[in-house]
Parts: structure tokens; sequence; C-alpha cells
């Protein structure tokens, strides 16, 4: 399944969904909030003439806005000869796609899954890269837009292999919804990491005691 990412247009009710096509290009349709046949979608897609890109289409790709402007960032690849990739490299980018082209970091080709937040000033990506020591294990990765610096979470070591990733933006705070070892939904936050459900329910802890709400699905 390809990538896709939406984000609302600051400035009014256009809602741009980006996504990833069968070219490896980043396909863009912008519609709006409230439909009618006065609104259609607008589309925007490399035509059959255009070269392929180098998206790995079935990445997650992510959008976030950072000083007004979005950002889309998704995984490619890098093709024999690229300048500046390691030579033999089997190593994949993290990638802006958008508004611009370029790598902000490196990741193993089996690390697929990615997530961005913004709080309309600041913004981060999350991306999982290989456990050193655990094969069903990976580490957290973020890369703060401000700093340009990507790093390691440090006090995050129990994300599961190929785990989902979300991430949202409080008032201070980046916070980030992930599946552990045993498969239990959790959220990291630089303040505390809890449960947030398991078997369908989900938990949440105050004052040193913690109580459940089932967690109810429609059916499909």
């Amino acid at each position: 399944m390809s990538g896709i990412a939406a984000i609302k247009t600051p400035s009014h009710d256009d809602i741009q969904v980006f996504y990833t096509t069968t070219k490896s290009n980043l396909g863009l349709d912008i519609r709006k909030a409230i439909h009618s046949n006065n609104n259609p979608t607008k589309g925007y897609i490399a035509t059959s003439t255009d070269p392929d890109g180098n998206v790995v289409t079935s990445s997650d790709i992510a959008v976030s806005s950072y000083l007004g402007i979005q950002f889309v960032v998704g995984i490619t690849r890098n093709p024999a000869g690229t300048t500046g990739a390691p030579s033999g490299t089997t190593l994949n980018n993290i990638s802006i796609l958008s508004p611009i082209s370029q790598t902000i970091a490196r990741v193993e080709q089996d690390n697929s899954r990615i997530t961005s937040c913004s709080n309309g000033i600041q913004s981060s990506v999350f991306y999982l890269r290989k456990h050193p020591h655990d094969p069903e294990g990976s580490h957290l990765w973020e890369y703060d837009f401000d700093s340009g610096q990507a790093k390691h979470v440090d006090d995050l070591a129990n994300v599961r292999k190929g785990s989902g990733l979300a991430s949202y933006y409080t008032k201070d705070d980046r916070l980030v919804v992930y599946q552990d070892k045993k498969g239990v939904i959790r959220e990291y936050s630089s303040k505390t990491t809890d449960i947030l459900m398991k078997n369908n329910r989900f938990f949440y802890t105050a004052s040193e005691k913690q109580f459940s709400v089932d967690f109810a699905r429609g059916d499909p």
C-alpha cells in the first residue's frame, strides 16, 4: 500500500492529500472540507512521460507545517551511483519530498515507518532504526526541523520491529504512539511513557491509580 498523508491548508479550508504514486513520485490532491459540485478536487501527478522517482512506495509518508510551510517527508531509495550515498550502501534515506528534495537521515531498508508532528512553530519527524542488540526491537529516532539534527530517543528501547507510528504535539511536548515488543500500544512523551491500549481497552494512569475504558470498534 502506498503512503498517504493529509494536512489542512492554514489560510483556508482546503485539505492537501499527499500520496506516493506507482511511478515512485509524490502526488497531491487538493480537496475542500465541504464537497459540492462547485469545488471539485484538484489533482497534481507526474505524467507518463516524466521520469520515475525514488520514493519507496510501500513506506509511510508524513506531512507537518514548519514556519508556515508544509513539509512532506518520506523514505527514498539510493539508486546506483547516487552522489553522497555510501559505496555499496544497503540504507534508504529519510528525505524531505516537498517543497524541496533533501536527505535528512539514513535508515535500514526494512524500516519503513515514519510520522511527523508540529505545533506550528516547531516540527519533528520520528522514525525507526535497527536495534543493535535485539532483532525483534527497534530504536525510535527524532529529526528536529529547528536544529536540523537527528538523535536517538535514549529512554525508549522497547519498540516493536515494524511498529506503526503516530505523533502529535501538545502545547510544550511531542508525543508518539507506538507498539511495544509485547504488542501493547504505548504513548511516549518527554515526561512519561504509559500504556495507551491493550486488548482493545484504553488504559490511563492518574494519581497512581490505573483504570481502563473499553475500546469499541465498529464493524468493517
